[in-house]
C-alpha cells in the first residue's frame, strides 16, 4: 500500500494554512499516485532567502515559482500556484514545496494525502494561457505579467522533489517559450521570501507525471 499523509497535519508556510471549512469539505479519498496531467504553465526561477521551515536538506538561495492551468488530471481541470525551494543533499539538488494553492478541493486532498503537499484554496483571475494573472488567498496574493513569448523550444526533464513522505520524481515533456515575468508576492512569509521583481521564465504547454514518494 502507498504511504499517505493526514491532510489536516501537513506542514507548510502560514499562507498554506487550510481553513476548517475547507478541511471539512475535502473528499474522503483521492486517486493514488502517479498522477499524469496535461497543462499550460508559466514558470520562473529567482533568487530568494528562504523562510524558517523544517527543510529536508540544505536550502540554496533560489526559489522556483509556477502558475499552472491543468487541463486534464485524475481530479479534473484546476488552476494552481506553487513555490518550491531549491535544496542540496550532498551533490543532489532537489525541490521542496512549502507553499501551494489551488482552486479545487479534490486537488487539495490529493496533494496533501499523496505527497504531503500543503495545498490550500485560492481564487484565480487570468491564468497561464494569458499574459496577466492574479491569485488571492487568505491574507496573501500573487500577481504576474509576462512579456510576449519567444520562439518555441522542446523540453524534456526529470527532477526530484522531497517532502515528509519521501522523495518523488516529476517528469515534464513540453513545448516552452521564453518570457520575462514581472511578479509580486504579498503575504507575511511570501513578501520576504519571493517579494517583487522581474525574472526570466518559460511559458509551457505539455504533460507532467508526478510519481509516488519513496521513503528516504
Amino acid at each position: 500500500m502507498p504511504r499517505t499523509a493526514d491532510p489536516a497535519t501537513v506542514p507548510g508556510l502560514p499562507e498554506s494554512r487550510l481553513s476548517r471549512a475547507d478541511l471539512a469539505q475535502l473528499p474522503a479519498t483521492s486517486p493514488a499516485a502517479p498522477w499524469r496531467c496535461r497543462l499550460s504553465a508559466v514558470a520562473w526561477l529567482q533568487r530568494a532567502r528562504h523562510p524558517a521551515f523544517d527543510w529536508r536538506a540544505k536550502p540554496l538561495p533560489m526559489a522556483f515559482v509556477v502558475v499552472v492551468d491543468y487541463e486534464d488530471t485524475p481530479v479534473g481541470p484546476y488552476q494552481e500556484v506553487v513555490a518550491a525551494a531549491a535544496l542540496r543533499r550532498g551533490r543532489q539538488v532537489l525541490g521542496q514545496v512549502p507553499f501551494i494553492a489551488v482552486d479545487s478541493l479534490p486537488s487539495v486532498h490529493g496533494g496533501r494525502s499523496n505527497w504531503a503537499l500543503p495545498k490550500t484554496t485560492a481564487t484565480f483571475s487570468g491564468g497561464a494561457r494569458e499574459r496577466a494573472m492574479t491569485v488571492r488567498g487568505d491574507g496573501w496574493s500573487l500577481t504576474a505579467r509576462t512579456s510576449r513569448a519567444g520562439p518555441p523550444v522542446r523540453l524534456r526533464s526529470s527532477s526530484w522533489n522531497t517532502g515528509p513522505l519521501g522523495d518523488y520524481r516529476v517528469h515534464l515533456r513540453a513545448t516552452g517559450r521564453p518570457v520575462v515575468v514581472d511578479a509580486s508576492a504579498v503575504g507575511p512569509t511570501l513578501t520576504p521570501w519571493l517579494g517583487a521583481g522581474r525574472h526570466l521564465g518559460m511559458s509551457l504547454a505539455g504533460e507532467m507525471i508526478v510519481e509516488e514518494p519513496r521513503p528516504v
